[in-house]
């Protein structure tokens, strides 16, 4: 999970202290902050968009279910490829060849993830393998099609 440090200012400023600590102030740093966010995942998407380039038809997935399916009340790890804001059709040649696609839908995005494992190694493996053709794909958990935050999953893997 990417995560961002986020310098303001100095508070051993004193007129950069007066502006961190006014209610103008923080309503322009936090303003600031989620343009800057806003900005970075607009590019992100689209530079990891879903490429119309044909790449090698080669399966790359391994995953222990069927394609497109999540199993219910199932925790699995899979693995993120792209995010559009529309849909896709899901076929190889939209996803640089890989032939697993599942798609999730969250917050109205569409979410690309290929391969299904019960156990989080082995999605980073898999992630390591389709690194060359998605070098932004990353980790995810799911269950009940829905993304959960990774650290929970773990916890709860650990747990069983």
């Amino acid at each position: 999970m990417p995560s961002v440090l986020v310098e303001t200012g100095f508070v051993t400023n004193a007129a950069e202290e007066k502006f961190l600590i006014s209610k103008q102030g923080q309503d322009y740093m936090a303003s600031a902050i989620y343009r800057a966010c806003r900005d970075y995942m607009n590019e992100i998407d689209a530079r990891s968009g879903i490429s119309a380039v044909k790449a090698n038809e080669t399966d790359l997935s391994s995953g222990d279910y069927k394609e497109g399916q999540v199993p219910e009340n199932k925790l699995v790890f899979m693995v993120q490829v792209a995010t559009s804001a529309t849909g896709t059709e899901m076929k190889p040649e939209n996803f640089n060849g890989l032939n697993e696609i599942t798609e999730l839908k969250a917050n109205d995005r569409f979410k690309y993830a290929t391969g299904k494992f019960d156990n989080y190694t082995e999605a980073v493996k898999h992630r390591k393998k389709i690194e060359a053709i998605y070098p932004d794909a990353f980790v995810i958990a799911v269950k009940d099609n829905k993304i959960l935050p990774l650290q929970q999953a773990l916890e709860q893997k650990r747990k069983k």
